[in-house]
C-alpha cells in the first residue's frame, strides 16, 4: 500500500518552516505550497481533495510572508492573495481568503 502526504502533513510541514527562524523559511513555505499545488492537479483537470490545499495551508503561508516584516513579503503575501481569489473565483471553495488571510 503506498503511503501519501496529505493536506495535514503538508500544512504542517509549511507551518514548521513559518516558524522556523531560518532566513529563507517564507520562501521554502511557498514552494512546499506550489509543490503541493501541483501535486493537487489531476490529469483530467480535477483535483485530489486529499492533498489539496486549504485556506488554512494558505494562511500558514502568508503568516510566513508577514513574519519576515520586509516589503518582499508584503509583496509576495499580496500575490498569494491573489492567487486565493483567482482559485476561489475558478470554483475552489476549499482555499478561499478568510478574515485570517487578511
Amino acid at each position: 500500500e503506498d503511503i501519501r502526504p496529505t493536506v495535514i502533513t503538508y500544512t504542517e510541514c509549511i507551518d514548521a518552516y513559518a516558524k522556523s527562524k531560518k532566513k529563507n523559511a517564507a520562501e521554502k513555505a511557498e514552494e512546499l505550497l506550489f509543490t503541493m499545488m501541483e501535486e493537487a492537479e489531476n490529469d483530467d483537470g480535477s483535483t485530489d481533495d486529499r492533498i489539496s490545499p486549504t485556506s488554512i495551508t494558505c494562511d500558514v503561508v502568508l503568516n510566513a510572508w508577514a513574519r519576515t516584516g520586509t516589503v518582499e513579503g508584503a509583496t509576495r503575501a499580496e500575490q498569494i492573495l491573489e492567487r486565493m481569489e483567482y482559485l476561489r473565483t475558478q470554483g475552489n471553495i476549499k482555499i478561499q481568503p478568510t478574515a485570517y488571510s487578511f
